[in-house]
Formats: structure tokens, C-alpha cells, sequence
């Protein structure tokens, strides 16, 4: 890919949602820039940070009711990596004893780690009440309708 570090980030973060008009600028890719964008019935967190060698790279959580949740790395070079993202349902064997219980486990499990490392990385979205449900209500403080509680 050619261009700078930051046009090349710009321009894989934009391919993703080219369907939609949302798009980030180049100038936007800063180390240290956070942000937030909510266009098209998507809400999207990124935060731009170093790489090992210095170069930005954007990290980004994206959520639409009409799909699955994303999240992404997207490298200097443009190459973007699939990270984890909250699960939307689980499978599970009705002829298998306790298989929809462990299932279920494993899900809200999955979700909750997610969730904190979202929350910690400053990409988890308040107030999601999919997030909420995802994650059975147990990720610290966070509500369905975005107050805390004790």
C-alpha cells in the first residue's frame, strides 16, 4: 500500500464502512488521538497508538444493531488484524446433558473478559444495553441505561 503510515490507516479503517459515508481523515491518525463516530447506525470507538516502532496503529470497536460486533487493529502498513469481540449467542447440543449450561458459561465468560479489556482499553461503549445483556449485567458498574450502580 502506499501513502504514509496514517493514509494507510485511514484508508483500510474507511473500506470497512464505505457503504455507510463514515470515514476518518489521515490528519486524524495521532498518536494518542481517541475517538468516537456515530453515523449510519453504527457507534465506533478508536484510540491510535505506538507500535514497537513507533508508527501509529488504530484500534477500533464497532457496534450496529443489525450485526456482530467488530473490533480491529489496523497496522502502519495498513494490514488489519481481527481482535476479540462480544459474542452475540452461543451454540450448544439438546441431546448432550448440561450442554446449554456450559455453553451459556463459556459465553457470558468469553464476554465478561472481552467487556474488561474493552472497558480498560477505554473502547467499551457505556450505556450498550446488547453489551449489558452480553455480558449478564456483570461488568462492574456499567447498566443497561448507562447509570452506575453500587
Amino acid at each position: 500500500m502506499e501513502g504514509t503510515p496514517q493514509e494507510r490507516i485511514a484508508r483500510r479503517f474507511n473500506s470497512f464502512f464505505k457503504g455507510f459515508s463514515i470515514r476518518i481523515e489521515p490528519e486524524e491518525v495521532v498518536l494518542g488521538a481517541r475517538g468516537q463516530i456515530g453515523a449510519g447506525g453504527w457507534r465506533i470507538t478508536y484510540r491510535v497508538d505506538p507500535d514497537d516502532g513507533g508508527f501509529p496503529s488504530l484500534e477500533f470497536y464497532a457496534t450496529h444493531r443489525m450485526t456482530d460486533d467488530s473490533h480491529y487493529r489496523i497496522w502502519a502498513d495498513g494490514y488489519a488484524e481481527k481482535l476479540e469481540a462480544l459474542r452475540t449467542f452461543y451454540g450448544y447440543r439438546p441431546e448432550v446433558p448440561e450442554s446449554k449450561e456450559e455453553a451459556e458459561r463459556k459465553y457470558t465468560e468469553h464476554n465478561v473478559r472481552v467487556a474488561k479489556e474493552l472497558r480498560e482499553r477505554g473502547l467499551y461503549q457505556e450505556g450498550d444495553i446488547n453489551a449489558y445483556l452480553r455480558t449478564r449485567g456483570e461488568v462492574g458498574s456499567d447498566t443497561a441505561d448507562g447509570s452506575t450502580s453500587s
